[in-house]
């Protein structure tokens, strides 16, 4: 499944590289995709004609593959233009300065320390809840801690 979508991955990047898409630019480097798990991240230029050129180049890569987009649960993030109206995007819409969560991790602008600290701690106690480390020998206990040490 992952050659899959690094293939993904590479056939976007072939096609900002050509000038067909356009993605963004961080510290001069472009860059369009990025992956975790099994969720792409497209970071693209917020233009109808560039989310439509996308979708176009993903167009043969989901008949040969058989995969397809679910637009029911692709979103479009506005993370800095003034002008975010794509009449013909089906998918969700979020507003930039709205916080949001992704696989429960608080992202958008202006996240505060606290919702970050918060997640990470609930994050722990839910793996701890699943230790049932009373039922665990006393020196796997005790290496446990000294690796933490």
């Amino acid at each position: 499944m992952m050659n899959i979508i690094y293939k993904i991955f590479f056939l976007l990047q072939a096609k900002m590289e050509s000038g067909f898409i356009h993605g963004i630019s961080l510290h001069g480097i472009q860059h369009i995709t990025m992956g975790f798990a099994d969720d792409t991240f497209i970071f693209a230029k917020a233009s109808e004609e560039n989310i439509q050129h996308i979708l176009v180049s993903l167009t043969p890569f989901s008949e040969a593959s058989a995969l397809n987009i679910n637009m029911g649960k692709s979103t479009l993030i506005n993370i800095s233009t003034h002008h975010f109206h794509f009449p013909s995007w089906q998918g969700r819409k979020i507003e930039r300065g709205v916080l949001f969560r992704h696989l429960g991790y608080p992202l958008g602008m202006n996240v505060s320390t606290k919702d970050r600290i918060e997640w990470v701690l609930c994050r722990i106690k839910s793996k701890l809840n699943l230790w049932h480390v009373a039922q665990w020998p006393l020196h796997i206990r005790i290496r446990i801690v000294q690796s933490f040490l």
